[in-house]
């Protein structure tokens, strides 16, 4: 089946050259973002897994009102 399917398409060389491509372009997109990013703004994300976290709210999402009843 998968034969028919790429005897179908042809050369398919050219889909494997846009695959590439698409990724090169998005690579060199996401390094540029992260190299433009202020420093600053770097050593805050840097650091929040180590900042201390206040915990689960004990609210249920469907009703805020309400008290967690597992308490």
């Amino acid at each position: 089946m998968f034969k028919d399917v790429l005897n179908y398409l042809g050369d398919y060389t050219i889909y494997a050259n846009i695959a590439l491509l698409i990724f090169f372009i998005v690579f060199v997109a996401v390094s540029v973002r992260i190299m433009m990013k202020p420093k600053g703004e770097v050593d805050h994300m840097a650091g929040l897994p180590t900042e201390p976290d206040e915990g689960p709210t004990g609210k249920h999402p469907e009703n805020p009102d309400e008290e967690d009843k597992n308490e």
